[in-house]
């Protein structure tokens, strides 16, 4: 579906509900949003379409980077040779762990890059 049709369907939608009936979906929307995306529903609600700088942590996303080329932050990882049967058919394996939670950094990056994005702030 298009934007246009979106937007048609959406205003039909609402033009439909009643005060009450909008209330309750606007409330059951707010459950189900991500914790990233609270601050902009917040943000919305008084008016402020624009992102808020909350989660904009530049210098400490600039730090973790410096660890993880020092190599201070890192994947663990453990080898093993692992054999399909026969003796000369063995290959080394790789387990990898995330003991730094780089995962959840990663995504907070990420999630800072977008909203950086949205506000037009591209050289940083």
């Amino acid at each position: 579906m298009n934007f246009t049709e979106f937007m048609k369907a959406v205003q039909d939608s609402l033009t439909i509900m009643s005060e009450e009936e909008k209330t309750k979906w606007i409330l059951n929307t707010v459950r189900t949003t991500k914790e990233h995306e609270r601050i902009k529903f917040l943000n919305s609600l008084n008016g402020n379409q624009r992102y808020k700088t909350v989660i904009y942590e530049k210098n400490k996303i600039e730090e973790w980077c410096r660890k993880v080329e020092e190599g201070e932050i890192y994947f663990e990882a453990s080898g093993y040779e692992e054999y399909d049967g026969s003796y000369w058919g063995g290959d080394f394996v790789y387990d990898y762990y995330d003991i730094f939670g780089i995962k959840e950094e990663l995504y907070k990056a990420f999630q800072v890059a977008e909203d950086l994005l949205f506000q037009k702030k591209y050289e940083e």
